[in-house]
């Protein structure tokens, strides 16, 4: 049984890496790459993987400025993406919320996907799973599987992985995939997606192409595209768009579930600001009793 080792683009089959990189090469990348449209009032944001070369902290400060990043960790049972490590620390440098997203192949079992995730985990970022939620990415289909096994799959290492990490976990996919492979079950109506449509040599306007078994409103991200050109961000080749489609209050809600406490000496002003505060609103109470007390006597 072969597995991809990809973040397949689901606005198609999946193939492997070489036969996109030689597709892109004799079909001429320059004619169908894009840069980010500045009409497009979505949030903006990237998924990457150890298949892009491109500069986060030019990314956060372009016009659009990316406000989300989707890292991928690797996947499955024993793949590990050798550039996580450095988009996890380049995207928290550049003050750029970030998700961890890995994929699930359902020719190996649940159990030895989540033993590879927090090995993972464990390695590189121990004490810092980022700010948004956790996606796996659905859109592998091994021979000989089924439609029910491979939308059970799916769900149990979601399910997993909110278990073993506490995060709120989505899914990324495609309508091809979801209608092509797999078997229309209840949990698809009941968690976060984030689903491709393309479009040819931009990024695709929205909205994104909705399977049948996922509520619009479940809809939260969009992938545009997987031909932005990355030279225009300090880097080579192309990297995968995003935009996103839910309400800023939940982008607010999803990208803010970790809130540090300040320490140091931001602390202690923190501290010395709200003593301070509780002080003034003594005096100021005492003011007001005082006041009073006059009017009433004349």
């Amino acid at each position: 049984m072969t597995e991809p080792r990809i973040h397949a683009q689901a606005g198609m089959s999946p193939q492997s890496r070489l036969n996109r990189i030689l597709s892109a090469v004799w079909s001429g990348i320059a004619a169908t790459s894009y840069t980010p449209n500045p009409n497009d009032f979505r949030k903006f944001g990237v998924d990457l993987s150890q298949y892009n070369t491109v500069n986060l902290q030019q990314l956060a400060d372009y016009q659009i400025p990316s406000e989300y990043a989707m890292i991928r960790i690797g996947g499955s049972a024993s793949v590990r993406d050798s550039k996580f490590k450095h988009y996890w620390d380049a995207a928290k440098v550049a003050g750029i919320p970030r998700s961890i997203y890995t994929y699930n192949w359902p020719g190996w079992s649940v159990d030895a996907h989540i033993a590879n995730f927090m090995a993972s985990v464990a390695l590189w970022t121990p004490s810092d799973l980022g700010e948004g939620p956790i996606w796996v990415d659905v859109e592998t289909h091994p021979e000989g599987k089924t439609r029910k096994q491979i939308s059970d799959h799916a769900i149990a290492y979601i399910q997993a992985l909110e278990r073993e990490t506490g995060k709120v976990v989505g899914w990324y996919t495609g309508a091809w995939f979801v209608n092509g492979h797999m078997q229309p079950q209840d949990w698809m109506t009941e968690y976060l997606a984030w689903l491709a449509t393309y479009a040819s040599g931009r990024e695709h306007p929205g909205p994104p192409v909705i399977p049948d078994p996922i509520p619009e409103e479940m809809v939260i991200i969009q992938q545009t595209g997987s031909q932005c050109d990355a030279s225009e961000f300090g880097g080579s080749g192309t990297f995968d768009t995003d935009r996103w489609t839910g309400s800023n209050e939940l982008f607010a809600e999803l990208f803010n579930e970790v809130v540090r406490p300040p320490n140091g000496d931001l602390k202690t002003q923190v501290d010395d600001n709200t003593a301070k505060n509780i002080d003034q609103d003594k005096r100021i109470e005492a003011l007001e009793k005082w006041g009073k007390g006059i009017a009433f006597h004349g």
